[in-house]
């Protein structure tokens, strides 16, 4: 061993210069991988350094009015270079072998800066609000709003049932009453049937026949003597006596002519027009009882419905949930609206009754004519027929007395339809009422059109107009460039005209924002959050203040700075326009709760008819009383059992949840007011930046040996010459 060390011919000298060299180069390799793994490291904090510092250079103005980000100031690229050039220089420095170079002493290739996200875009739009919102949680405002009106539900939702029902009842009650009209108007048809002819021809026709019969018999016994004397004496009389008695006999003939004529018509008259009146009678009476089952099937419907809706109302109690509901557990209703089967039975008796009368008077009437023709056709000389004569007599003597009989029974005075018309009567006062409390409502109504005549002014129109029309352009260009499918309209709270219907609407309308309002807290987070953050960050019209120092109304209300949120609610480009659709929903509102007290304050009518037209009117008057307040303070009570003052701007964020479905025209209303505002345009302020940089550093060992040691591992990076290079992409934003 000894020998093998201290040889002379050098080949220990050899081999340790073999193992030096074989340490050496892997002491280099081993130096540049730490350098490079260094290189790394470094470049990597310098670049998301970097892209922070780009996108640090935020809009000020955006962020002090909206709480919004967006990249503003320097030019990006020049930004990112002269911040990655600072980091490299002082993320490296620590590692200098001196202060004049560095270990991995690093040198920029080139850079590239892209925009890559806009805050014009719904996503990051949304997402900037929400991220706003979040941190500073304003559901206060909203939970309030749950507070003050949740308790109300039930007693919506009662009120909803009751008005609905009473509504349809009403239309029932309406189309009943009508087909009753019309049975009583072919009822009273029916007693004036009796035609002019017809009662001539008793009163007058026939009483003169059977009066002048006595006369006819002697006319003919004269006749049969006269011809009978002709027939015996024809050879002794002479020309002049037989001429004379020949114009005796004519005249006798003449006579029983025109009586046999005057008989004949009276008998055809009878029968003529008693067939015709018992056609008419008969189609009348098929038509007078069509309308009873008409009135009765509905009467039987109007019954069915309104014990169907005492069985539920009765489990519908509001158990003290409101003082409101409490009034309205205690609104109860009689049942006089319903006639029931009896009166209808009884009606079509007396109609049928009424037929029968005046059948047995046409039939008298007719059997009366037989009696006349038979008279005529076979008189007896010997007897002149007395005693038929008599009983013709009798029965037109008795024809008579039923025909006035009849006649004051149907037709003046009318004694025995004067029961039917008093129950029609009875009705009619409960519709003339009904239509005064209409007519109230409608009177109401218009006096609300003169309050909203005092938000309108001509001056400045056409400015702001203009106004509008940039605004409109800005919110189209927006849309065109976010929508990716067309959006249903906004589904606008509605008026009516008829009240009844209006308060159907009202309150089946605030029942579903109920609804919605309880649902919120929980399944509408993200609305609420955009919701408030409209609130907070946008004007509403300022009710309360809309007079100027001098008591007019100030033409600055024109403004779109005014009326921002009620634009982005509702998006038309008319001044005001928005501020109207707002009023008009605050005055459904207030109608509906308003009706509601109606029926508590009116309820000792009974009757739910007018009950409802009570109701009715009393919340027109109301409401409209409470949008005098909203104008002149800005605020209403909530109702007159719960005097909460409710401000024009917390309807306005039920409206906001009402109206959520049309998100991205929402979302593009919003940006648009932003960037009338600011006149910038989102979609070209950058909120995300993506930054690439081509960095090398110099290898110390021989590129070969780091190639050979493998320490071109990294994806993007790559040895040239006696350079190491790497590619690297780094991504920020707000």
């Amino acid at each position: 061993m000894k020998a093998l060390f201290f040889r002379s011919d050098g080949t220990v000298t050899i081999f340790c210069t073999l193992v030096m060299m074989v340490l050496i180069i892997f002491f280099m390799v081993l130096i540049d991988m730490s350098r490079i793994y260094l290189f790394h490291r470094t470049t990597e904090s310098a670049l998301k350094l970097s892209a922070q510092s780009v996108i640090s250079a935020y809009d000020r103005q955006l962020y002090t009015k909206y709480g919004l980000f967006g990249r503003g100031g320097s030019d990006a690229q020049q930004l990112f270079r002269q911040t990655l050039e600072h980091n490299l220089m002082n993320s490296l420095s620590v590692f200098s072998l001196d202060q004049g170079s560095d270990f991995a002493a690093s040198h920029i290739e080139g850079i590239s800066v892209y925009e890559t996200e806009y805050l014009g875009q719904h996503h990051v739009f949304e997402r900037q609000v929400l991220e706003e919102m979040k941190y500073k949680g304003p559901i206060d405002f909203t939970l309030e709003l749950l507070e003050q009106w949740l308790p109300l539900q039930d007693a919506v939702i009662k009120a909803d049932t009751m008005i609905s029902i009473i509504a349809e009842l009403q239309k029932l009650y309406e189309e009943r009453e009508e087909h009753l009209e019309q049975a009583f108007k072919l009822q009273q048809q029916l007693g004036k049937l009796l035609s002019s002819s017809f009662r001539n021809g008793v009163s007058s026709g026939a009483n003169s026949t059977l009066n002048r019969y006595s006369q006819y018999i002697s006319w003919l016994k004269h006749a049969d003597r006269v011809y009978e004397e002709i027939h015996q004496n024809m050879d002794t009389l002479d020309e002049d006596e037989l001429e004379k008695l020949i114009e005796n006999a004519s005249k006798y003939d003449s006579q029983i002519s025109s009586f046999e004529r005057t008989a004949s018509n009276a008998a055809r008259t009878l029968l003529e027009e008693g067939e015709s009146i018992l056609n008419k009678s008969a189609k009348l009476v098929e038509s007078i009882d069509g309308h009873l089952q008409n009135a009765r099937t509905l009467d039987q419907t109007m019954a069915i419905k309104y014990e169907l809706y005492l069985n539920e109302a009765s489990k519908q109690k509001t158990n003290g949930s409101s003082e409101l509901g409490d009034g309205l557990d205690d609104v109860q209703f009689d049942d006089t609206m319903m006639r029931g089967e009896q009166y209808f039975n009884q009606y079509r008796g007396a109609v049928f009754t009424q037929q029968a009368e005046l059948d047995e008077i046409v039939e008298k009437g007719t059997h009366l004519a037989s009696s006349i023709n038979e008279l005529v056709e076979h008189p007896n000389l010997n007897n002149g027929r007395t005693d038929d004569i008599q009983s013709a007599k009798e029965l037109r003597a008795t024809i008579q007395e039923q025909f006035e009989e009849y006649l004051s029974s149907y037709t003046s005075p009318a004694s025995k339809l004067a029961q039917w018309e008093e129950s029609l009567s009875v009705q009619q006062g409960v519709r003339s009422q009904i239509q005064a409390y209409e007519q109230q409502f409608e009177e109401e109504i218009a006096s609300l059109g003169m309050i909203t005549e005092l938000l309108k002014s001509g001056e400045k129109y056409e400015e702001v107009s203009v106004k509008y029309d940039e605004l409109k352009v800005r919110y189209q260009y927006n849309v065109e460039r976010n929508t990716s499918e067309l959006e249903l309209g906004l589904d606008l709270l509605t008026m009516d005209d008829d009240g009844s219907e209006q308060a159907k609407l009202s309150t089946s309308q605030l029942s579903n924002i109920l609804q919605l309002l309880s649902s919120a807290a929980t399944t509408l987070r993200d609305e609420v959050y955009v919701n408030e953050y409209i609130m907070g960050k946008f004007s509403a019209f300022p009710m309360g203040e809309l007079k100027s120092s001098e008591g007019d109304l100030s033409s600055d209300l024109l403004e779109l700075s005014n009326q921002e949120i009620e634009y982005i609610l509702y998006g038309v480009y008319e001044p005001l326009a928005n501020v109207l659709l707002a009023f008009g929903e605050v005055f459904i509102i207030r109608f509906a709760i308003r009706t509601i007290e109606g029926f508590i304050a009116n309820r000792a009518l009974t009757h739910p008819l007018l009950i409802l037209s009570a109701a009715v009117a009393h919340g027109a008057r109301h409401a409209v009383s409470d949008m005098n307040k909203l104008i002149n303070d800005g605020k209403t009570i909530l109702s007159k059992y719960a005097p909460i003052d409710v401000s024009y701007e917390q309807y306005l964020r039920m409206f906001l949840l009402l109206h959520a479905g049309g998100k991205t025209a929402r979302k593009s209303r919003m940006i648009a007011v932003i960037e009338q505002n600011t006149g910038l345009s989102l979609l070209q302020v950058p909120t995300s930046i993506t930054a690439s940089a081509e960095l090398s550093m110099r290898l110390w060992s021989m590129p070969g040996l780091a190639q050979m040691a493998n320490i071109m591992s990294s994806t993007g990076s790559e040895v040239e010459g006696n350079e190491y290079k790497k590619y690297e992409m780094v991504t920020a934003s707000y």
